[in-house]
């Protein structure tokens, strides 16, 4: 994995290989994701919830892109150790909060605004369809034009959903875009 652009373009972001939890975004379904938000956000004013962080790869992708802030919720711990290493080895501490909890639990709990909401949640995991409700349902949209993402596999399929924008598949993995509903 690399970062795709940015203050950090080329770097490398290498996860542990063993017992690893996470199924990180392909660069290849990142970049086509920020070649579609480069043209809605401005990133320099942005800032960004990663939820189901993992290695953090998206997270960092927006800080290098001149977000103003990411926090990175994830709840294993050997995720959020190698998201500060990386911080740390990226010099961007200062534009991160961690948050080691449930994302569940978290975007109940949470009273902070964000311009872009993106989740990454276990293909696997049976609570996934809940997600655009109960992000929608906790406020956490900071304006109009902010957005959740949610990458997910073929198993998921979210266009009924009233907040629905658009998907956009890359490979093995979709993304589902959402606004905030009116």
């Amino acid at each position: 994995m690399r970062i795709i652009s940015g203050s950090l373009k080329g770097r490398h972001i290498a996860p542990p290989s063993n017992g690893w939890k996470t199924r990180p975004t392909t660069d290849r379904a990142k970049e086509g994701l920020f070649n579609i938000l480069h043209n809605s956000f401005d990133f320099e004013s942005t800032r960004v919830l990663d939820l189901f962080a993992g290695t953090g790869n998206i997270g960092y992708e927006f800080l290098s892109r001149g977000a103003i802030q990411v926090d990175f919720v994830e709840r294993y711990g050997a995720c959020i150790q190698f998201i500060k290493q990386s911080l740390s080895q990226f010099q961007l501490t200062d534009k991160a909060v961690i948050h080691q909890t449930d994302v569940f639990k978290f975007v109940k709990n949470c009273s902070e605004k964000y311009d872009f909401i993106f989740a990454d949640p276990p293909y696997r995991l049976k609570q996934s369809h809940q997600l655009p409700d109960l992000i929608f349902n906790a406020s956490l949209f900071k304006s109009p034009k902010a957005c959740l993402i949610i990458e997910h596999d073929n198993r998921l399929n979210f266009e009924k959903h009233t907040g629905f924008a658009q998907f956009r598949q890359y490979g093995q993995s979709g993304f589902s875009f959402f606004g905030p509903k009116e």
